[in-house]
């Protein structure tokens, strides 16, 4: 008998493809193992203690206006009071001191307000009306960037360990069947961050097209120069949408908030339409919440960002001399995330044979490491390929696909583990434990 799928033949195909229980399983324990060095996920521990969340959530509670936003609906804005919060925040930030509650749009979490970008700016793949059906993406990236993309159009791939290797790519590959380029800097998982130049740069490369600049700004407390983020300010401000949340800023992932800002009023209010269509809006409790620690408690904000910073810090200078056995951490710079930290591992894993996964399974099961390997953060296997050709200084989609790879994808893509400052306190035991891994292994 024939199997019935009530599903589209999208949806079907890439079920496990694009499925991230892969990644996040089925339900969570909620809890660390204290054997393990978690050096993983991008959660935060460690920093703020459970009373002082108990007591803030208690105070917060006890708000009169929690009622009566939880027992009507919202407005299609979300709450004033946090949106104008935010902006004030992100303002400071980046040196735009207009920004104001008008060019604020909530979502639930960072993930969400990507994902509302894309549908807002990019077609489907194969809509008959609009050519801007793709995503440039530098890789490697946040883990989940390509299945957001995937599961309404295409991406074009390339690889970048460095800013300048970010620009180069969006010069080189920038064209008319792009609808946004999807950056985050300071970057997770390498850590580089944009200067003046190079953002001047970017504003020309794009100029000529009809397409967002989405920039990714959740590890601006963890910068190691502020100047990192001013410098950002610079970009294109009539088609930049600068998104944050505060999954890394207060260490509130299960909250789900996340903002999209914007000066561009079109843009703005796709952007309302679409998250209204979704949900009518973010929950307004949860945007209380918001508005209250924006405006009472920063000072955690900023505790948890200096104590990840000293993590980082820690952290590397205890790798010193890493190369030693076939490991290599990127050059230090003023401008790092202090969140992460890549491991690259060409000549130790050319020496052994292994695999980056191997390699992280090892780090697990031998070593009670917990390690990200870097193959996560470039776009899923299984997905069917595109082309794009390079001619005449101009790039074109020669043959369309969920995923386009730039031209030297393969041979410049580099294998590495990435290492979370986020909930691992006890870093120099962790640091010890990692050359121990990486020295036995090499001695294979």
């Amino acid at each position: 008998m024939r199997h019935r799928s009530f599903l589209t033949n999208f949806a079907r195909e890439n079920l496990q493809t694009l499925n991230l229980r892969r990644f996040f399983g089925d339900y969570r324990t909620f809890a660390f193992d204290p054997d393990y060095f978690h050096l993983g996920i991008g959660e935060i521990a460690n920093i703020t203690d459970d009373t002082t969340w108990q007591r803030i959530l208690q105070d917060f509670d006890s708000d009169p206006r929690v009622v009566s936003r939880a027992i009507m609906y919202s407005g299609t804005r979300g709450e004033h009071e946090a949106n104008q919060a935010m902006a004030v925040h992100v303002g400071s930030l980046l040196g735009r001191p207009e920004l104001d509650e008008q060019h604020v749009v909530p979502f639930d979490g960072g993930h969400n307000a990507v994902n509302g970008v894309i549908r807002a700016c990019v077609a489907p793949l194969g809509s008959p009306q609009d050519e801007r059906q793709y995503v440039l993406l530098p890789t490697p990236c946040y883990p989940y960037f390509s299945t957001i993309i995937n599961a309404h159009c295409g991406v074009i791939a390339y690889t970048a360990y460095s800013a300048e290797e970010m620009v180069r790519g969006i010069e080189t590959l920038i064209n008319p069947q792009v609808g946004v380029v999807l950056l985050n800097t300071p970057h997770n998982p390498t850590g580089y961050a944009l200067t003046s130049e190079q953002v001047a740069r970017i504003n020309r490369a794009v100029e000529p097209y009809d397409c967002v600049l989405a920039m990714d700004m959740v590890y601006a407390l963890n910068a190691l120069a502020p100047q990192a983020m001013r410098t950002l300010g610079g970009l294109d401000p009539e088609r930049t949408i600068y998104i944050d949340s505060f999954s890394k800023k207060f260490g509130l992932p299960g909250f789900r908030l996340g903002f999209a800002i914007c000066t561009n009023a079109e843009l703005i209010e796709a952007l309302r339409m679409i998250k209204a269509a979704e949900s009518v809006s973010t929950s307004n409790v949860k945007l209380l919440l918001a508005a209250h620690l924006l405006q009472h408690h920063m000072a955690l904000a900023e505790t948890t960002a200096a104590t990840i910073c000293q993590r980082y810090t820690t952290f590397r200078a205890a790798l010193s001399g890493i190369e030693e056995y076939g490991a290599e951490l990127p050059q230090a710079t003023g401008n790092a995330n202090t969140f992460y930290l890549p491991l690259f591992l060409d000549r130790l894993l050319e020496r052994t044979g292994l695999g980056a996964d191997e390699f992280g399974t090892l780090c697990h099961e031998r070593y009670k490491l917990e390690v990200v390997p870097g193959t996560r953060m470039y776009p899923p296997a299984g997905l069917s390929q595109g082309k794009i050709t390079l001619a005449d200084e101009t790039a074109r989609i020669s043959t369309p696909g969920p995923v386009v790879y730039a031209p030297d994808f393969a041979a410049t893509q580099r294998p590495f583990v990435r290492v979370s400052f986020g909930i691992e306190h006890r870093v120099t035991e962790a640091a010890a434990r990692l050359r121990q891994a990486c020295a036995e292994t090499f001695a294979m």
